[in-house]
């Protein structure tokens, strides 16, 4: 909000923070037990969940161990979550940047553990991120790609699995908790139902996972091989640029040196016009909306309207 810190915050903000610091004496009637592992093992499985949203994004792991009585016990191990950046960026990227923190957690919980994971299973409720994550990287967007490749690296690609939000326990990561509720969230404690049952019994959708022509992030390029304004993103990678103004100028020599290949009779020379700028920054402003809103743009494109819902509108 640009506060200061001693400047008072506004109201509601001020009533939210009270009624939280208030409810915080529940959390002394919390226990967890310190056994997670079922009387005589012989088997223990990972499960690990992510998710996000505008506030926040995280993961939480869960082992399940099965005995030879058949006996199923699932408890939560661990958790972790962070702050969305102030930054605004789209729900697929802090999904993405979920599953990276659900890979590197579940790493270092197999580092730590005394016993023996037989196998790793990641849940993810984004059909997007499981698209991705099927994806040729050299196609997709710098963003995605680095850290696609950094799940790759993590974990196998193969355990990724979708699950229904209603059933992701990350979403109470997510989302978050009053501390007066959280004792009664039986999904956040021994994680969903399906975990305590035979895996025969499991009853997960299939979701149709967006192949790569469906995929937001995708580098465009031309037939011809001369960058047009859908693949000005990927020529000159913005995730590389810290500052707005240099990722500004770039761009617009970029679109110089088009200009001049063709029309090489009217070369454009010196520093760059005002125009020239401009030109830049409206650039920027369409790729920015095309990555952040591709459905709504294209039906901006086709002359339909959007919903009256879209976060385009906000």
């Amino acid at each position: 909000m640009g506060l200061d810190w001693d400047e008072p915050v506004p109201k509601d903000i001020e009533r939210s923070w009270e009624e939280f610091s208030n409810s915080l004496p529940h959390l002394l009637n919390v226990s967890v037990p310190r056994r997670v592992l079922c009387e005589n093992y012989n088997y223990v499985e990972l499960h690990s969940f992510s998710d996000a949203s505008l506030r926040a994004f995280g993961a939480c792991i869960y082992l399940r161990s099965i005995n030879n009585a058949g006996i199923i016990n699932v408890q939560l191990l661990c958790s972790k979550s962070k702050v969305s950046p102030i930054k605004p960026t789209t729900i697929p990227r802090l999904e993405l940047c979920a599953a990276l923190l659900a890979a590197k957690l579940s790493k270092a919980v197999v580092a730590s553990l005394r016993c023996t994971v037989a196998r790793q299973v990641h849940w993810c409720d984004s059909t997007v991120v499981l698209g991705w994550l099927r994806a040729d990287c050299h196609k997709l967007k710098t963003f995605v790609a680095n850290r696609v490749i950094e799940i790759s690296e993590l974990s196998d690609i193969s355990s990724w699995q979708y699950v229904p939000t209603s059933l992701n326990s990350g979403d109470l990561v997510s989302r978050g908790v009053a501390p007066k509720d959280i004792i009664s969230k039986k999904t956040w404690w021994n994680g969903p139902l399906f975990l305590s049952k035979p895996e025969s019994e499991w009853c997960i959708p299939s979701p149709d996972v967006p192949n790569e022509v469906n995929l937001p992030e995708i580098k465009l390029i031309s037939s011809a091989g001369v960058v047009n304004e859908a693949t000005e993103v990927s020529i000159i990678e913005i995730e590389k640029y810290s500052k707005f103004s240099r990722v500004h100028r770039v761009l617009g020599y970029v679109k110089r040196f088009i200009f001049n290949l063709r029309n090489k009779t009217n070369k454009r020379l010196g520093v760059l016009s005002l125009d020239e700028l401009n030109d830049a920054f409206h650039s920027l402003c369409m790729i920015s909306q095309k990555e952040s809103f591709p459905k709504e743009y294209k039906l901006l494109e086709m002359g339909k309207s959007i919903s009256n819902k879209s976060s385009i509108l906000l």
